[in-house]
């Protein structure tokens, strides 16, 4: 079952236009056999328009955005991208006994995560930390953690090894290489 949500900003949203993004979001579905949750988002400045479409599929959330001069041909584009992310997922993770690793786990989020809940944030050396999250990191392996930060478009992931159930750190160098922080016990 797919739950579509649509938002626009700085324009009208016509039922024309509402009904385009459900007929491409249809096309979608046939792939997503889980309860599937997408945001839509549409925004016209000047003379861009932008689609930005974010899907959460069993625990896995895939993004993507576009900007062209023509609002119905943003929203074509972002939708396949979506499609494109989630083949290239599939294909990566598909076991070939008729399940895939698509958790069911409605706690988890799009980066392997569980937010635990929110705390007020202390003080540090006179500094104000703004915002403070408990995190609870979904085990796997350096490859997912590589794979989920891609999709997501981040510039780090915490994640459990799998392998070693240490807490890592997976993050983009300023040189578009990946580094790894690994806690060492001397």
């Amino acid at each position: 079952m797919m739950q579509v949500h649509i938002t626009a900003r700085h324009m009208e949203l016509t039922d024309g236009l509402r009904g385009h993004v459900e007929k491409e979001l249809q096309k979608l579905q046939r792939h997503f056999h889980k309860e599937t949750d997408v945001q839509v988002t549409l925004c016209v400045e000047k003379y861009r328009h932008k689609a930005e479409v974010s899907c959460n599929v069993g625990g896995h959330t895939f993004k993507a955005s576009e900007e062209t001069k023509d609002m119905y041909q943003s929203v074509d584009r972002a939708i396949e991208g979506i499609g494109q992310q989630y083949k290239k997922f599939k294909a990566k993770h598909w076991s070939g006994k008729g399940k895939s690793s698509l958790s069911a786990d409605a706690e988890m989020r799009g980066d392997g995560a569980r937010w635990v809940g929110e705390r007020e944030a202390p003080e540090v050396a006179g500094r104000r930390i703004i915002r403070s999250r408990g995190y609870a990191a979904k085990p796997m392996s350096v490859d997912e953690a590589a794979m989920q930060m891609e999709l997501l478009d981040k510039d780090f992931i915490v994640y459990t090894d799998s392998r070693t159930e240490q807490v890592n750190v997976l993050y983009r160098r300023k040189d578009g290489n990946l580094g790894l922080i690994e806690p060492v016990h001397e």
